[in-house]
């Protein structure tokens, strides 16, 4: 059978058909998201401030950010417009502390201590911190503590360390009878009974350490000295007049007991109490020595000495004096008249030797009397003029 010519050209047509149209392709949709809340849709619902979850820019669950309400207190904010107190901390809205006062219990505002000091609040009491005398009753702020005033012992009120006006305690003088005190250091009597001042009672034979007693019935200026072992102040106070570390004891034997000890320089010999050591003994100075020469640690014979510019030796002053050396001029030092020029020798010193001015007979109780004037320390006008007083002759 022959085809026609129709019947070719559908033929021709529906194969372009099948190859094209013929397979079916599936639509892919819409396209997917993943929403604010973590889940994918196609469409998210929109963020809304009661859908029960935290998103678009709440910063907890339907509140916070600048669409919703405010957050309660200990939900999540950022800011303190966050949340209904005003206060965000840390991430979390907190209760906004109540204003300072000062009766709230703590230290805040400008209080110097819990609910005192400052310029609004009462004044501190003695003990709470300060940075002003403002901040203290009392108007005195020492490292930072209220104390109490300095005592002023002639301003009429009991202050500071006082026991009583202006009297006792530590700076002030001693308070009289019948006033308030501490201690027996507190009054003029040393004597404090039931907070007051009294007459001491008799102490030297009560059986009780009280008064000026160092110990029980002795010491101190009224009582008998103390035996040893007693308490005592100073030698005064005991027997053996020898008072070490407050107690009464035997007084260490220095010069006699054959023993270098106390401030010896040598076996009883030399320092301030004991004699001078004799040659080749141990010591510390000059003065230590009979030769008044220590050389190496040992008393020696003194050198040549007149010439040296020291006084040294067995002289009086420097290089004169003494027997070796030369006499000294006036104002030198001296222990005799032999050692001076003027062979006068007076507090020690080489002086002029005095001059006899005259002597002055003058009547007294029915006979005479003379006095002889020098110079010194007279001169002859002072000697005639008191000569000429006593109504005698002078010559």
């Amino acid at each position: 059978m022959t085809m026609s010519t129709f019947s070719k050209f559908s033929l021709v047509v529906g194969a372009l058909w099948f190859m094209n149209c013929g397979v079916e392709t599936p639509d892919p949709g819409p396209a997917l998201e993943t929403c604010p809340d973590g889940t994918v849709s196609a469409k998210c619902a929109p963020a809304t401030c009661n859908d029960k979850r935290e998103n678009g820019a709440e910063t907890d669950v339907d509140c916070g950010g600048p669409t919703c309400g405010k957050c309660a207190v200990d939900q999540a904010c950022v800011a303190g417009s966050d949340c209904g107190s005003g206060l965000c901390m840390a991430g979390v809205c907190r209760t906004a502390p109540p204003a300072p006062s000062c009766t709230d219990g703590f230290k805040n505002g400008t209080e110097s201590a819990v609910d005192c000091g400052g310029p609004t609040c009462p004044l501190c009491a003695i003990g709470k911190t300060c940075t002003a005398g403002s901040d203290c009753a009392s108007a005195t702020c020492s490292v930072g503590l209220c104390a109490a005033p300095p005592a002023i012992c002639t301003d009429g009120v009991k202050n500071g360390t006082e026991t009583a006006v202006d009297c006792g305690g530590t700076t002030c003088p001693k308070c009289a009878l019948g006033n308030a005190c501490l201690a027996g250091s507190d009054c003029v009597s040393a004597t404090c009974t039931f907070g007051l001042c009294v007459t001491p009672p008799p102490t030297c034979t009560d059986g009780i350490k009280n008064g000026a007693e160092t110990d029980v019935d002795c010491g101190g200026p009224t009582c008998g000295k103390c035996a040893l072992t007693k308490m005592c102040l100073s030698g005064i106070d005991c027997v053996s007049a020898t008072c070490s570390g407050g107690r009464c004891v035997t007084p260490p034997p220095t010069c006699t007991d054959g023993i270098k000890n106390g401030a010896e320089t040598d076996v009883d010999c030399g320092g301030p109490t004991c004699g001078k050591c004799a040659l080749t003994k141990m010591c510390v100075a000059g003065s230590d020595c009979v030769s008044a020469t220590c050389s190496g640690g040992r008393c020696v014979t003194p050198p040549a000495t007149c010439t040296d510019g020291i006084k040294n030796g067995t002289e009086t002053d420097v290089d004169c004096g003494g027997p070796g050396c030369g006499k000294c001029a006036l104002g030198k030092m001296c222990l005799a008249g032999s050692d001076c020029l003027s062979t006068t020798c007076t507090g020690n010193l080489c002086v002029v030797t005095p001059v006899v001015l005259g002597v002055c007979t003058f009547p007294l109780a029915g006979g005479t009397a003379m006095i002889t004037y020098t110079n010194p320390p007279y001169t002859l006008a002072q000697a005639l003029s008191q000569c000429t007083m006593l109504k005698g002759t002078f010559r």
